[in-house]
């Protein structure tokens, strides 16, 4: 039996969103969690008011209906009608969200609680489990409303879990590792937190989803949380600080305060082949997307409305170095410009986040530029991938979710050397300065800085630019060049295929 201290740990995949919790324990066991009561707690002779009061417990005429995503209770005991208190609490719940009962080992109360739970519409058990010792167990039983119930087999295999807490890209470099379980006969179950994970929502190699809202789990929290999911599977794969803080530095932390050189030296190892290492699989690279049937439909459906050709460009990355603007103010503007002259079949489509629309400036009114920037959402991005002919833009989620795709790809390094990132990419083009001066490169004595950046204080902005100062020193002339390489291939290919069917 699971002692009682680790019943904490079974609560975070179903306290996401915004809760209750009605409970006689002193304190939250989150700090999201809204705490309600009847009257006041003491703690250490203290007295600490609860988030809500209410009048009684039995319903909770506060909240309104469909407004909670989750609520937990351990004081089933003091319900009078066991009937109308259920049924309220399920009424406050929205759609998806779990009702979270921690019952004492009374079998009475536990009879009388699961013969009126059983007149819940569209409740569905998802976690029964007991903890405790000989002496005292409660009982931990929690309810999903949903409207479709879905019956999953008994699993019988090892059970996997892998843990990657990032942004896009982090995630793509897990979806190989998922696969590498998967292949050794796991049955995979995958942590991660949105926006994120929302990648891999559909992915077959991962078998169930652990997902856990941004410091849901306090990080001081983590470790314990991590320890007791060891204990729960028969192997535990964290990838959490694999790349960042590993290979590369964290502000705050020695290895940021490094010399160049050394950082370079302990530092330059491929992230891909050593989340492989860490989880005991081959680094066999499958870093692959998988979108649905209609997204498919939706991506076939946009590429109908283009020319011949596609050139989809990703603006901007999650840090202030993953952007591009060439070697002088209109850079990119230029190359833009460069492209639709040159190449009389090509379309361009641009995509990023919402802050990415300014660099779209003066190219809404040219009709083979199409601006999807903070309109389509990552996972649209990602499908139109296969849909391309070319994709470019700074070591992104987006470039890294084609890493193993046949699309041909321009990518522009900046924290991150061609060994770290893209050593085994298909299709690739990797671009980097050789002749940087910054606070993380020194005077050109690496090949990059190796460091997380989260602002402009340890990155140089180029003031011509805007951008960092490894940007801006990749030519205008560097990227055309890699285009105009790409583009050519593919027209002799295209006259090659032509002469041959004739």
């Amino acid at each position: 039996m699971i002692s009682k201290e680790n019943l904490r740990w079974e609560l975070p995949r179903y306290t996401r969103g915004t809760g209750i919790e009605i409970s006689t324990a002193p304190t939250k066991a989150y700090p999201h969690f809204i705490s309600v009561s009847e009257q006041d707690k003491q703690i250490e002779g203290h007295s600490i008011p609860p988030d809500v009061r209410v009048k009684q417990i039995q319903t909770l005429d506060l909240f309104s209906s469909l407004s909670l995503d989750f609520i937990v209770t351990n004081r089933m005991s003091e319900v009078v009608d066991y009937f109308i208190t259920l049924t309220d609490y399920w009424a406050k719940l929205k759609n998806g969200g779990h009702l979270v009962l921690l019952l004492p080992e009374a079998e009475d109360l536990q009879t009388v609680v699961e013969l009126n739970l059983k007149k819940l519409k569209n409740s569905h058990v998802v976690c029964d489990k007991q903890f405790g010792d000989e002496e005292s167990v409660i009982r931990l039983l929690v309810l999903k409303k949903q409207k479709q119930l879905t019956t999953k087999l008994k699993n019988e295999k090892p059970t996997a879990f892998l843990c990657r807490l990032g942004a896009y890209g982090d995630n793509m470099q897990a979806a190989s590792v998922a696969y590498g379980l998967k292949q050794q006969g796991y049955h995979v179950t995958y942590m991660g937190s949105p926006p994120g994970i929302d990648v891999l929502l559909f992915d077959p190699n991962i078998d169930e989803f652990y997902i856990t809202d941004k410091d849901q789990i306090p990080n001081h929290n983590l470790v314990e949380f991590w320890n007791y999911q060891k204990s729960q599977h028969d192997k535990f794969v964290n990838l959490s600080e694999s790349v960042e803080g590993t290979f590369l530095a964290l502000p705050g932390r020695t290895p940021h305060e490094w010399s160049p050189v050394i950082r370079e030296k302990f530092m330059n190892y491929n992230y891909l082949q050593f989340a492989h290492e860490l989880a005991g699989v081959p680094h066999d690279p499958q870093v692959h997307f998988y979108p649905t049937n209609e997204e498919k439909q939706w991506a076939y459906q946009q590429r109908q409305k283009m020319g011949k050709n596609v050139i989809m460009w990703s603006l901007s990355g999650s840090s202030v170095h993953k952007t591009w603007n060439g070697d002088h103010a209109r850079g990119f503007d230029q190359t833009l410009a460069r492209i639709l002259t040159y190449y009389k079949d090509v379309d361009v489509v641009l995509v990023g986040g919402p802050e990415t629309i300014m660099l779209t400036e003066g190219w809404d009114k040219e009709p083979r530029v199409h601006i999807h920037c903070g309109d389509w959402t990552i996972r649209q991005t990602l499908t139109f991938i296969d849909y391309v002919e070319m994709l470019v833009g700074p070591e992104t989620g987006v470039l890294n979710a084609a890493c193993c795709s046949s699309v041909d790809k321009i990518v522009f390094l900046s924290h991150s050397t061609e060994e770290n990132l893209t050593r085994d990419w298909k299709n690739t083009q990797a671009l980097s300065a050789s002749n940087v001066t910054c606070p993380g490169r020194g005077n050109n004595e690496a090949k990059a800085c190796h460091q997380l950046h989260y602002g402009w204080k340890h990155c140089k902005q180029n003031t011509d630019t805007g951008t960092a100062e490894c940007q801006s020193k990749i030519t205008v002339e560097m990227v055309w060049d890699a285009i105009k390489n790409v583009m050519d291939k593919k027209a002799k290919r295209a006259m090659f295929d032509m002469a041959v069917a004739k």
